[in-house]
């Protein structure tokens, strides 16, 4: 007699969600969201796909336009890193400069204590090197100016210092590309000498790149040599590259 009133009621609950379900209020559609999907490919190329709300639209096309509307200005002045893109690559490659931008971390001032390295310190004479700070530790020079500031640290890294590139983001203000006025912060120090090479990471054998021009003189095989305190870009056949920005034509003349 249970198990009979126990499966009525289990048949009337069913017939009764079931009404309720019929019955419900229909649930609220979500608010539309910008979305992007990026898969890679087996060759290792990147597809992306999305779709951005309006504000977001907004954002995302001025800043693909700024950095589209820098490189038209200057494939108009002759920059060779550009010449002969397309609209749609430029703006892959502007999407690809605000990424690299975003991943650049400014250099601190935080350090952590190595007792595993001595740094020669070279100023106004012959480096010396007590006994016991050497022992068990690698050596590297580290040359300062007579302010001492940091001019040189050899080659115990490949890595640029904060005082290094302090020293460097001073002397070239941009990047030092003809023609390119990118900001430190879009900048990377390039070895002029490479490191592979035997190139010192120092303030005379760096330069300030940005990103496009970076990737540009390497795969190209370009030079940018320190000639005379000042970054000089050099094609492959050593001659001199050198540009002058575009200007409106004056017709106040006419």
């Amino acid at each position: 007699m249970v198990e009979a009133a126990f499966g009525y009621f289990r048949v009337a609950a069913r017939h009764w969600l079931a009404a309720a379900a019929d019955h419900a209020e229909p649930e609220a559609e979500p608010e539309p969201a910008s979305h992007l999907h990026a898969s890679r490919t087996f060759d290792g190329w990147l597809r992306i796909d999305g779709l951005f709300a309006p504000d977001d639209a907004e954002i995302v096309d001025a800043a693909l336009d700024a950095g589209v509307d820098q490189m038209l200005r200057a494939a108009r002045d002759g920059d060779p890193s550009v010449q002969g893109g397309t609209f749609s690559a430029l703006r892959a490659q502007a999407l690809v400069d605000l990424a690299a931008r975003s991943m650049r971390q400014e250099p601190s001032d935080a350090s952590v204590p190595d007792r595993y390295r001595v740094a020669v310190l070279v100023q106004h004479g012959e480096p010396t090197v007590p006994a016991e700070a050497a022992c068990d530790s690698a050596a590297y020079r580290v040359t300062l100016s007579t302010a001492r500031e940091v001019l040189d640290v050899g080659r115990q890294t490949r890595r640029w210092p904060t005082a290094l590139r302090r020293a460097i983001t001073v002397r070239d203000r941009h990047c030092a590309f003809p023609g390119c006025d990118r900001p430190p912060s879009w900048c990377d120090l390039h070895h002029c000498t490479p490191w592979e090479q035997g190139g010192d990471t120092a303030v005379d054998n760096g330069a300030l790149l940005c990103r496009r021009h970076h990737t540009f003189v390497h795969r190209q095989r370009w030079r940018v040599t320190n000639e005379n305190g000042r970054p000089v870009t050099r094609r492959p056949d050593v001659t001199v590259h050198a540009i002058e920005r575009w200007q409106e034509p004056d017709h106040s003349a006419a």
